[in-house]
């Protein structure tokens, strides 16, 4: 018989041990306490996170009405044309390519939500998206008497084109000597909404080039009170020429918002 088997302990072994010393070992139902006491705090840090990840895709998703289609002569005639071609409105985005401002001055004061280009149309429409929290740096940063209401309008906004001064040489597309820039402002007023702690506003740039030598089209946000600012308190990118287009479809409720617009 080897050694080890020979003395090595038994169950009875340690039945009786414990029935002699119980102190040196807890009982089951001390264990089962225990083992449910540790479960119930993973799953609820399971059920944390969960929550957690769930509240933020709900922030974090643009409300509906927001993603609809802001419609004008534009962006109708474009539709009814694409459909006397048997076409669908024409519509790409660059999903969110430069989402938040990240610049010392207005760091994490503004998002792009949403945007899409319509080249039939010859405009670019953006959702702007901003925190209650950024309302109050604004005060602060602007030694304001009291925080802005969420109604106000504390931003303005204006779309910087950039385009390329020497087409034919693509090499220095990247250096801003060679480029030529204009900036171009809003149509009309934005459509505005609001979700839990966020802010929107949805913006209509007309008159936006889609050819070729575009480089990137630079959305720039002012403090509504310096508007006339040298420079902006923060810029982001609604379209590089590098970046990947992604197709955009009509929704429904899109569709009912150009037709609706045909209808007046």
């Amino acid at each position: 018989m080897n050694e080890n088997e020979a003395t090595r302990r038994s169950l009875d072994d340690y039945d009786e041990e414990a029935q002699r010393h119980p102190e040196r070992y807890p009982s089951k139902v001390v264990v089962w306490i225990g083992k449910g006491i540790k479960w119930f705090f993973l799953a609820l840090a399971a059920l944390l996170f969960i929550v957690m990840i769930w509240r933020i895709n709900t922030l974090e998703r643009v409300p509906s009405e927001m993603k609809i289609l802001s419609v004008n002569q534009a962006t109708y005639q474009a539709y009814v044309q694409a459909a006397e071609r048997g076409e669908s409105l024409s519509m790409f985005t660059q999903g969110k390519i430069d989402p938040m401002t990240t610049n010392e001055e207005a760091y994490g004061y503004f998002w792009l939500a949403d945007t899409v280009l319509l080249p039939d149309a010859q405009q670019l429409q953006l959702v702007v998206r901003y925190n209650n929290s950024t309302l109050e740096h604004l005060a602060s940063d602007y030694h304001l008497a009291a925080v802005p209401d969420r109604e106000e309008t504390v931003v303005v906004i204006r779309l910087r084109v950039i385009e390329d001064a020497t087409p034919d040489d693509p090499t220095d597309n990247e250096k801003e000597s060679s480029w030529t820039t204009y900036t171009i402002e809003p149509t009309g007023e934005p459509r505005m909404g609001q979700k839990d702690v966020y802010n929107y506003r949805r913006y209509v740039f007309d008159g936006v080039p889609m050819h070729r030598d575009v480089i990137g089209l630079v959305v720039e946000f002012y403090y509504a009170g310096e508007a006339d600012a040298d420079q902006p308190l923060g810029e982001l990118y609604a379209y590089y020429y590098e970046a990947e287009n992604e197709i955009v479809n009509l929704t429904k409720k899109d569709q009912f918002a150009l037709e609706e617009f045909g209808q007046k």
